[in-house]
């Protein structure tokens, strides 16, 4: 207030030509400071990105960057893929999907997703999280009881939202949500017994609410806490136990779906069919915002021949529907699902290296994903490693959790992505 006090003070003792109001405002617009809010940094850091490409991010510094963690699980086929970019004109714009409407191409889509994952509906949503809150919505339909109990694991994410958040880590907002702790496991020979014990305190946990609970929540890959898989026999005794006791299983699979376990859907690798999936971030390879929810036959009879009561403005985004076509095209035409096994023996490859040269304990490969458990030596008093390290190493990744750094390749990973990755990994360890 005293520096602007002082300034308009100056101005008014200039001519008064200085005070034609444009001269003014822009003057004053001057000292108005603003701080973004970034997600899990400082605000006060501005790194402004100037270029993407494939897997190369460049910012106005003249620095440059390998993306190891694919655009947070979205972009499958890397940065700048022009077929993708180009299919984002449409000559339809926009649906009113709460008054019915859709397009030829929304419909095409709505059924490839279905033939795919064996699903009887589907709803569009705006994003992943938006995605998870319409699969929780087509629980409540389906009971006719938005009161039923939600059972998660934790820890674990599910997006932004309020729901979601209540589903995840934070303060237990929301009554309906009871939470189960999640196997937490970093050496393969203790995954059994960490399953074992979460999975007691599940039976424990729906045989005390019996008939109060609607639905059980998973990720398809827990990855908040540094990638841990769940066991194909955890997929099979959570399925049989949701038909016992007669609650759905519900299946967060937005970071996964679209070919990131070598299938479309995260799931399928384990021959396990939820009753309802969320789906997200590579519907569209990460090039503009979509999501969906589906569900089978059994939950599919109940609720599409009632009032479907998830609706937004977007419901789809025409932008999302034209990338996901062309996602799905170029998916199909270079059958890149492959090329998954090749990956996933590349990241391991790197991961063995790392091992050996004494720089991590252990690690977990599944897919295109891989986490790393660095040596407690690299980490803070926090247990976190240096992000400004994994930068001047030339790595762009998010925060590290659990003490583990956490990467995932894309479709578009080749010999040069690999090398570079391992190159830049082992100079992250030798500035610690």
């Amino acid at each position: 207030l005293s520096l602007m006090t002082s300034t308009i003070s100056s101005l008014l003792n200039q001519s008064k030509e200085w005070l034609k109001l444009p001269t003014f405002v822009n003057t004053c617009q001057t000292l108005l400071m603003t701080t973004e809010l970034r997600a899990w940094t400082n605000g006060d850091l501005d790194k402004i990105v100037t270029k993407t490409d494939g897997y190369w991010v460049e910012y106005s510094d003249g620095t440059r960057l390998l993306d190891v963690q694919s655009g947070n699980s979205a972009y499958i086929l890397g940065y700048g893929n022009q077929e993708v970019l180009n299919s984002l004109n449409s000559d339809v714009n926009f649906v009113r999907g709460n008054r019915g409407e859709t397009c030829e191409l929304a419909q095409e889509m709505v059924k490839h997703v279905c033939e795919t994952g064996n699903w009887d509906v589907l709803s569009w949503a705006i994003s992943g999280s938006s995605a998870v809150e319409s699969a929780i919505k087509m629980n409540d339909q389906y009971w006719g009881n938005p009161e039923n109990y939600i059972v998660t694991f934790t820890p674990s994410f599910h997006g932004t939202t309020f729901l979601c958040r209540a589903m995840g880590d934070d303060d237990n907002y929301v009554k309906r949500i009871k939470k189960v702790p999640t196997p937490l496991w970093k050496k393969k020979e203790d995954q059994i017994s960490a399953e074992r014990k979460s999975f007691k305190y599940l039976q424990l946990l729906l045989k005390t609410y019996r008939g109060k609970v609607g639905c059980v929540v998973m990720e398809t890959l827990p990855w908040l806490k540094g990638g841990i898989p769940w066991s194909s026999s955890w997929w099979k005794m959570v399925r049989h136990l949701c038909d016992e006791e007669n609650v759905l299983l519900v299946v967060d699979d937005v970071a996964c779906c679209w070919g990131k376990s070598g299938h479309w859907h995260g799931w399928q690798k384990y021959d396990v069919q939820p009753d309802i999936s969320a789906l997200g971030k590579s519907l569209t390879a990460g090039y503009t915002p979509l999501g969906c929810s589906v569900a089978n036959k059994k939950v599919g009879d109940v609720i599409k021949n009632k009032d479907w009561e998830f609706g937004h403005t977007w419901q789809p985004t025409m932008t999302g529907i034209k990338a996901m076509s062309k996602v799905v095209e170029i998916i199909e035409r270079e059958d890149l699902f492959s090329l998954t096994s090749h990956i996933e023996f590349c990241l391991k490859m790197i991961a063995e290296n790392l091992l050996d040269r004494g720089y991590i304990t252990s690690y977990r490969c599944n897919d295109l994903f891989l986490s790393l458990d660095p040596q407690e030596k690299y980490m803070d008093a926090n247990g976190d490693l240096s992000m400004e390290a994994f930068m001047k190493s030339g790595l762009s990744l998010t925060k590290t959790r659990n003490g583990s750094i956490r990467l995932i390749a894309n479709f578009r990973s080749d010999a040069i992505f690999f090398e570079q990755m391992e190159k830049r990994l082992i100079e992250f360890f030798q500035r610690q």
